[in-house]
């Protein structure tokens, strides 16, 4: 037996579409307003948003540049505080902690990029699951 399509609606939010792509391990979502399809949303249309939302105002201090941080990875990503540890010193950010997806790694760095600016952060976040990631034969 299988189970019906998995669908969101017109006004879902990034985040909440993100988290069911993740959870569901599916790469595209059928997109509905009052029953019919209206479009589909993919993991690059995900990175599309993250890149195109206006960058915030440059931060000033390391602290200020923290929080702004923490922000963006909440708002734009869903990732809840303390689920990945940001350092920052001399404006350089440091991401630390484990996601589930290399889509989630790399959409944590451009959300970090948007408050920082571009080369200025260093992705050291783990895939929980890194064998997923493995090219075929390759050995562990």
């Amino acid at each position: 037996m299988t189970s019906g399509a998995v669908t969101v609606d017109a006004d879902a939010s990034v985040a909440h579409i993100a988290a069911l792509m993740e959870t569901r391990s599916i790469k595209r979502i059928p997109v509905v307003h009052q029953g019919r399809l209206v479009g589909i949303v993919s993991r690059r249309d995900i990175l599309e948003a993250i890149v195109a939302a206006r960058p915030d105002r440059p931060a000033t201090s390391d602290e200020a540049m923290k929080r702004a941080v923490l922000a963006r990875l909440s708002s734009d990503l869903g990732i809840e505080q303390g689920a990945i540890e940001v350092r920052v010193e001399g404006g350089v950010v440091a991401l630390c902690g484990s996601v589930e997806s290399g889509v989630k790694r790399l959409a944590a760095r451009v959300a970090a990029e948007a408050v920082c600016g571009l080369g200025c952060v260093r992705n050291e976040i783990r895939i929980a699951n890194e064998a997923d990631c493995a090219p075929p034969g390759s050995l562990r």
